[in-house]
């Protein structure tokens, strides 16, 4: 979304190796304070605190190490319309899916599927920063939309919970429209 915002720099790095660093310190520290404001309550084992961490130093260092193959495919990229749809769907079942292990199972299916196909997608030709725009910003309309579902916290009159929800929205519709015209802008054969 930021660099749908701003085209003109998308293709910039965000972070050389100090703000990368200041950022997982910062990381840490929030994840620290978070843990220490709720561990009293967590219901976490040490072995499943264990097993998050695995999981989450395995996940840095693949994003760390692991990069996609640079090749293009001849097929044609889908339509822009289609992959922000699929990612819609992908994002709704991850959203109103049962916290069970059934659940959790089907929602890492969809989210593993779903980055297979972004992956395949995106190698094709066509593929553009509208592609991404949508992929992106379909997630963001699926948080925005399905905030009307969710019971707020603490008591909230109807009312304001919808006035919120509708404003929510509205930005998030706002912010997808703002850069579609500045992606429309800055590369106007783009149509």
């Amino acid at each position: 979304m930021v660099e749908s915002c701003a085209p003109r720099i998308a293709n910039r790095r965000w972070l050389g190796p100090v703000g990368v660093g200041v950022m997982v310190l910062q990381w840490a520290l929030s994840a620290a304070l978070v843990f220490s404001d709720t561990a009293a309550d967590s219901t976490a084992s040490p072995a499943q605190l264990i097993g998050a961490a695995v999981v989450a130093i395995a996940l840095i260092a693949a994003a760390f190490t692991i990069r996609p193959a640079r090749t293009r495919s001849p097929a044609k990229a889908p339509s822009w319309w289609l992959v922000g749809g699929v990612t819609g769907a992908a994002w709704c079942a991850n959203q109103l899916l049962p916290a069970t292990w059934a659940g959790v199972m089907v929602n890492v299916v969809a989210m593993a599927v779903l980055g297979w196909l972004l992956l395949r997608w995106s190698r094709r030709q066509g593929w553009g920063r509208r592609h991404i725009l949508a992929a992106a910003g379909s997630a963001l309309v699926v948080r925005a939309g399905l905030s009307f579902l969710v019971e707020p916290l603490g008591n909230v009159d109807d009312t304001m919970k919808y006035v919120v929800n509708a404003a929510m929205l509205g930005g998030v519709v706002a912010l997808l429209l703002m850069a579609a015209y500045r992606q429309r802008r800055q590369e106007p054969s783009a149509r």
